[in-house]
């Protein structure tokens, strides 16, 4: 696959069905996507999707707001989060989850943003050597504990937690 084939954007409306068939790999929350674009719709956020031809197989929300996690909010005002950075498993190693940052980082600049943060598992290596390639340093923080709540396939509250670090890069 040549990076010609990969095409990022922010999702729209009519692409909404497709990216909830694709990329339905959270554990059955199955409003996350239209969530995102009705954050994208306010303003607060852009969620970009990675498309190879007509198939949506990876995204990340930029929260222009930050991260909701505490203390790294409080610390960090005025740095927008990168949250939920995905690439679907077969498409990964394949320069996807690089594109998805760059873009990012692009409507970052673009907004007169100076840096951008985001948090990754302290348990997930893979994840982590990829930001560092691509600039992404430890912010000084402590590890912190990242936790949230969603309503599952089956109409069930689920809750989900995991000890993150926190990782900035200034986009100069």
């Amino acid at each position: 696959m040549n990076g010609s084939q990969i095409e990022i954007r922010p999702i729209i409306q009519d692409e909404l069905p497709l990216v909830e068939k694709y990329l339905d790999f959270d554990w059955g929350n199955p409003a996350k996507h239209g969530d995102r674009l009705v954050r994208q719709q306010s303003g607060t956020a852009i969620y970009l999707v990675a498309w190879i031809r007509n198939t949506p197989v990876g995204h990340v929300l930029v929260d222009w707001n930050g991260t909701d996690d505490e203390p790294i909010r409080s610390d960090l005002t005025g740095c927008p989060n990168l949250e939920d950075a995905f690439v679907a498993p077969e498409y990964r190693s394949k320069g996807i989850g690089s594109r998805l940052l760059d873009t990012a980082e692009i409507f970052a600049r673009q907004k007169g943003v100076s840096r951008i943060g985001l948090g990754v598992a302290s348990d997930n290596s893979q994840a982590r050597k990829l930001y560092e390639r691509k600039g992404y340093r430890d912010s000084g923080l402590n590890e912190y504990t990242s936790r949230g709540r969603y309503i599952d396939r089956d109409g069930q509250e689920q809750s989900w937690e995991e000890t993150c670090n926190y990782l900035i890069k200034h986009l100069g």
